[in-house]
Parts: structure tokens; sequence; C-alpha cells
């Protein structure tokens, strides 16, 4: 896949989780998003750029891009008995 760019990474266990990609392309257009399960919705909240047209070589010498995301909700699905 030409110009496909797919990082996987494990979060750290501590409180202060996140990740750090090295490396990366500076020229392409990247997007920063979570796959996730269908059934949660997961947002950012705390970006500085637009994290759907990244590009990291209009960032400065710093290259540095920091965003937080939250789950915000789960859909439960699946039968289920309601006894009153």
């Amino acid at each position: 896949m030409d110009g496909l760019f797919w990082i996987l990474f494990r979060l750290a266990t501590d409180s202060d989780s996140g990740a750090t990609f090295t490396n990366l392309p500076t020229k392409q257009l990247l997007t920063l998003n979570m796959d996730t399960p269908r059934t949660w919705l997961v947002q950012p909240v705390a970006a500085v750029y637009d994290l759907d047209n990244i590009r990291l070589g209009e960032m400065g010498d710093n290259h540095l891009l920091s965003a937080r995301f939250k789950l915000e909700h789960i859909l439960a699905e699946g039968p289920f008995l309601l006894e009153v």
C-alpha cells in the first residue's frame, strides 16, 4: 500500500499514558485518529492543529503535535432480559 502508513503502539500503563512517534514523513498529509470498536464514541478534546490535515514539515523545527482524546460514550449491544 504505497503512501499508507499504519503506526501501531501500546499505551503506557501509568496515568500519563501516551505515545511518541519518530521518523514520520514530513511532506505527506497525515491524519491522527483513534481506531476503536464501532460502539465506542471517542473524540479529540484538546489539539492545537487540525488532526485531519497534519503536515509535519509545516510545523517548524520542533514537529511536535499533541492531542488528547476522550471516550465519550459506549453503546452496549445484545439481547437482555428485563425482570420486574
